[in-house]
């Protein structure tokens, strides 16, 4: 099977859940993290042996990936989704998934217009 390559935005308490299963995982390379608290992300990317980025968007656009994980406050979940959608990466996003139905429906347009699973 090939090697995923997954980073996740928001390193926060969530974040280590899905981040100790993923590490569980034999094809799966928890390649960066990103949080606008620099300390946090050093900290989890140290852990992890992975890069560690302040601002996700940089870290996207960096980062060679298959997929990024969103478990960062909700109020963000839209936008971070779009983006990572429109650069080509297949998202899992933590619930609650929008903070209305527009939001989620950007979501799933963007996913689906790119063909991508979100």
């Amino acid at each position: 099977m090939k090697e995923v390559r997954i980073a996740l935005i928001g390193c926060g308490r969530i974040s280590q859940e899905h981040l100790r299963a993923f590490a569980k995982i034999k094809n799966v390379k928890i390649q960066a993290v990103a949080d606008n608290i620099s300390e946090k992300a050093k900290s989890v990317a140290e852990r992890y042996k992975c890069r560690a980025y302040t601002d996700y968007k940089d870290m996207i656009r960096s980062e060679s990936l298959n997929a990024v994980v969103i478990s960062a406050p909700p109020n963000e979940h839209v936008r971070m989704s779009v983006f990572a959608l429109s650069r080509g990466h297949h998202v899992l996003c933590e619930k609650p998934f929008a903070l209305n139905k527009t939001e989620a429906e950007k979501m799933c347009r963007s996913a689906k217009e790119k063909g991508l699973i979100l």
